[in-house]
């Protein structure tokens, strides 16, 4: 026999929506024409990190493949939290530049 206690509990894990982050590629030879399910996939990566951060939402990975970006990032990179915190990064490590003429 279920307790009150123990249905509200039930409840309260059904409605609670799963949050899974999603980790998005940039890489030269990318398009920026990739939509951001694409993007999801390292066969498939957009071309500029630009726009790749406007795939992520806060919690997600962007992960810039090696080459030499000349693009000016945005102020605003979607935020994450202290467990699940949004994450740019190079791969592999100080493969990536990014430079700007402006």
């Amino acid at each position: 026999m279920l307790t009150r206690t123990s249905v509200l509990l039930c409840l309260l894990l059904l409605s609670q929506s799963p949050v899974w982050a999603a980790t998005y590629y940039v890489a030269p030879t990318g398009s920026d024409r990739a939509s951001c399910g694409n993007a999801q996939r390292q066969a498939t990566p957009r071309q500029t990190i630009n726009a790749g951060i406007a795939c992520l939402r806060g919690g997600g990975t962007l992960i810039v493949k090696a080459g030499t970006d000349n693009e000016i990032i945005p102020e605003t990179i979607p935020s994450g939290t202290a467990n699940a915190p949004t994450i740019v990064k190079a791969d592999p490590p100080r493969g990536a530049v990014l430079q700007s003429d402006g």
